[in-house]
């Protein structure tokens, strides 16, 4: 039998929210920059979008307002087109009726293209540029809607192409059956008000009551650790002594004056000697470990992964930034490249490294498109008791995207997204 090879998933981190957190100021990555103006027949606006300028007959199919229309797309569409000098940009646009995962594969150049996707004001979501004739792809998961795709010449001479589009629309959930609000208990007994600090009459036997009131902890910019209560569960006695955090990412900053008393030490493992001391098939893995680069040196490549693991575990010191657990320990996994992307390959080996290392709690703060591997690794860190948290995304979707998604049918995942100060969306 004769077995179609795997399609390469690639990774993306999440971006997070710039504000004082270790020494990072992060941006996003929901748009990705044109890198160099080659495109002869449409303009740039800014960094992060393509324009929609008066278009004359000639430059047909090179801006949205020009763009071939697909129409809605449920299923699979196949197109042939063709690049020139005069004509370095073919447009396309399509709909989405519901959320969905939309794989594009752009085959049979003669020449060097890319394909890129963009949402409906034209700002670039994700773009393929491998060198030369070889086949680009992507993967993403979108929300309903318009969007466009852009197939672009890199040479100066022109090429033919194949374009696929492939789509998975969410097959929507029937509505749960009306539950009837009550403003009692069963029993008839009236609701009691909580207010923090007390214990609820009214709750079920084993439930948890609030906790107690605390100060507010540090000043303007600790508004998150308070808006979770983070000072409240301290003062409880919960600041993460005794839990390993892996943070699967762009590795993490291993000389970080905030961090690095929390930073994981494999204690069957000799620095430096160039020998697997504690037989799991990792070489000096003492600090964790780096899957993108194969070695033993998960330090920072892009800063992210420091930003992740200092709003997790940056020690409570009276300097720099505090975490919501400062008394956890940070296990370094690199698996991104400085670009933040990688192989869904490599974040599925990350994963079950750090559960075989014995970490209670996986952080993604990562997302792409389905990945068999990192399914079958969230099962593996689901049977041996590890926790995983995954970002829910930066598109402000109905659904998340991967590994995310995992959460609506592994017990073991927490889908976590972002609010600002005020509970509401976060800006990013």
């Amino acid at each position: 039998m004769v077995q179609r090879p795997k399609q390469r998933r690639v990774m993306r981190l999440e971006s997070l929210q710039s504000r004082q957190l270790l020494a990072a100021d992060l941006g996003g990555l929901a748009s990705l920059d044109l890198d160099d103006g080659v495109l002869a027949t449409a303009s740039i606006t800014g960094t992060s979008a393509f324009a929609d300028p008066t278009v004359s007959a000639s430059d047909a199919g090179s801006t949205r307002s020009t763009a071939r229309d697909l129409g809605s797309v449920e299923d699979s569409v196949g197109l042939s087109g063709s690049l020139s000098y005069r004509d370095t940009l073919d447009v396309f646009r399509f709909e989405l009726d519901r959320d969905g995962d939309v794989d594009l594969a752009l085959s049979r150049m003669r020449r060097d293209a890319d394909v890129f996707i963009a949402d409906a004001d034209g700002n670039i979501l994700q773009r393929s540029s491998n060198p030369g004739r070889r086949n680009e792809s992507l993967s993403r998961f979108l929300s309903e809607g318009t969007y466009y795709i852009g197939v672009q010449s890199r040479s100066f001479w022109g090429t033919g192409y194949r374009l696929e589009l492939d789509v998975d629309l969410v097959t929507p959930e029937p509505p749960p059956p009306a539950t009837p609000i009550s403003p009692s208990v069963p029993g008839g007994q009236p609701v009691t008000p909580i207010t923090p600090g007390s214990s609820n009459p009214s709750a079920p036997s084993g439930s948890i009551a609030p906790l107690n009131d605390v100060a507010y902890f540090g000043g303007s910019r600790e508004w998150n650790l308070n808006l979770v209560a983070a000072p409240e569960s301290w003062a409880a006695g919960y600041t993460g002594e005794g839990v390993t955090v892996a943070v699967i990412d762009t590795g993490v900053d291993l000389d970080h004056a905030d961090l690095i008393d929390n930073l994981f030490i494999n204690p069957g493992e000799i620095a430096g000697n160039g020998i697997d001391d504690d037989g799991n098939g990792y070489v000096d893995d003492v600090s964790g470990y780096d899957f993108a680069s194969r070695d033993a040196n998960p330090n920072d490549v892009g800063g992210h992964g420091t930003h992740v693991a200092g709003s997790i575990a940056a020690g409570n010191n009276g300097f720099g930034a505090t975490g919501v657990a400062p008394d956890a320990t940070i296990l370094p996994v690199r698996v991104l490249g400085n670009n933040g992307s990688g192989r869904s390959s490599d974040v599925a080996a990350g994963i079950r490294y750090a559960v075989d290392l014995g970490a209670d709690i996986i952080n993604l703060s990562l997302g792409g498109g389905y990945s068999r591997a990192i399914d079958a690794a969230i099962d593996y860190a689901e049977a041996l008791g590890v926790f995983v948290v995954a970002a829910a995304g930066n598109e402000a979707a109905a659904v998340p995207g991967y590994p995310d998604r995992f959460s609506a049918s592994n017990e073991n995942v927490l889908s976590v997204g972002a609010i600002d100060q005020n509970t509401r969306l976060a800006s990013f």
